[in-house]
């Protein structure tokens, strides 16, 4: 007998399946001011009185999220890449009170903090295994679509399955 769809399939599930049916177009331009948004709101309130480290937590935590939700569903074009990127990097160099990249590069790694673009890698990933991993009837049709995304993934970061996480970060770190 064959499963029911009953409304419970996340929604981010649901736009990966109609991205791999080319039916669905993803745009992260509402994205961007929400994320200035909520970090306006954070560095607004505790300003230069908090430290670094707390304000790059409060920004990981509270910030990243709101620029990256649904991102792991979304086929990601390099210009959206970039764009989503360069706001993280715009609000690094209002904290460090610089204009230079490099300096907000060196910030993020000495603070702990992953670039976007592996951060999107692993939440990506995250999102795949768990989409593979699913019990839903719907899911399984798609199966090949998510181990061939992982399976590039992997080949970009040069890991398998196993230490993919793990090869991320020190391909970010440098470790």
């Amino acid at each position: 007998m064959a499963e029911r769809y009953d409304g419970s399939i996340p929604a981010n599930i649901l736009v990966f399946i109609l991205s791999v049916l080319g039916r669905s177009k993803c745009t992260f331009e509402h994205a961007r001011p929400k994320f200035y948004k909520s970090f306006n709101a954070i560095f607004g309130k505790v300003g230069k009185a908090a430290s670094d480290s707390v304000i790059m937590q409060l920004i990981s935590s509270k910030c990243l999220p709101v620029l990256l939700y649904a991102t792991e569903a979304c086929p990601f074009l390099a210009r959206d890449q970039s764009s989503v990127s360069f706001a993280v990097t715009r609000v690094l160099m209002k904290i460090f009170r610089t204009r230079s990249r490099n300096v907000t590069d060196q910030c993020q790694i000495m603070f702990g903090m992953l670039p976007v673009e592996q951060h999107m890698f692993l939440i990506k990933v995250r999102f795949l295994l768990r989409f593979k991993n699913s019990d839903h009837l719907i899911c399984s049709l798609f199966l090949d679509n998510a181990s061939s995304e992982i399976k590039l993934i992997c080949k970009k970061c040069s890991a398998n399955v196993n230490n993919i996480y793990t090869c991320i970060r020190r391909a970010a770190f440098g470790t």
